[in-house]
């Protein structure tokens, strides 16, 4: 007679999902703070002045990490669609289902932090008076609507988004690949912080605009892969 089996991977899912809603709120808290506290332009002044940025146009800045970071977003993104057709080392032990979930969180994520850039009137650092620029004055809840007074349309960052958007990988790759997944979600924080820290000098974006970016995709990540689970771990 066969005995009835008990999902045991169910109580142990839980738990560690309990823990990321958690940590997703608490978060959400600290980039809430940051917003509010007035940190943007302290950091963004070490950096600009009423001449502007001198990094803005800089060769390591605005080549090499700006413009060449889209060239790693895309080589990756050939891994991951190819490891739909082909046997990729550490990929193979994917299922294609969740394979597809990791492709689709990973573009949903650089889309909505897009859309919502495209609906912002907050301006980038660089637009503001204070830098040289025509927008009246920085404050953090204009991108709850209004205006600065500038183009608007920066908020939130959408480069740092294209290193964060591969956050979800993590959440696609550690029931199967445990330790390829930390090597994942290591890399894809190096590539966010990167990008952000490069956004930051250059006075395309405040800090804020980076956390914002970070946090919509990690929110991403957990309602793709927690809210609606996939089968066939």
């Amino acid at each position: 007679m066969d005995l009835p089996t008990m999902d045991l991977d169910e109580p142990q899912a839980q738990r560690p999902a309990q823990t990321e809603f958690i940590a997703l709120a608490l978060g959400l808290l600290l980039v809430l703070a940051w917003s509010a506290s007035g940190l943007d332009l302290v950091v963004a002044r070490n950096f600009g002045s009423a001449r502007g940025f001198d990094w803005r146009d800089a060769w390591l800045t605005r080549r090499l990490i700006h413009d060449g970071s889209t060239g790693v977003a895309c080589a990756a993104m050939a891994l991951l669609a190819g490891s739909l057709l082909f046997s990729v080392p550490l990929l193979r032990d994917v299922p294609r289902a969740w394979r597809w979930r990791w492709i689709a969180t990973t573009l949903a994520s650089i889309l909505l932090v897009v859309v919502l850039r495209q609906q912002s009137g907050v301006s980038c650092p660089w637009s503001l008076k204070e830098f040289g620029g025509v927008a009246a004055a920085w404050t953090s809840w204009t991108w709850l609507g209004g205006s600065d007074g500038g183009p608007g349309q920066c908020f939130p960052s959408a480069h740092a988004a294209i290193g964060f958007a591969f956050l979800c990988g993590w959440h696609a790759l550690r029931p199967h690949a445990p330790r390829a997944a930390t090597v994942w979600l290591i890399a894809s924080l190096v590539f966010g912080l990167a990008l952000s820290a490069t956004q930051v000098v250059r006075g395309a974006h405040f800090v804020s605009h980076c956390l914002w970016s970070a946090w919509l995709c990690w929110a991403t990540a957990v309602v793709a892969f927690r809210v609606m689970p996939l089968r066939g771990r």
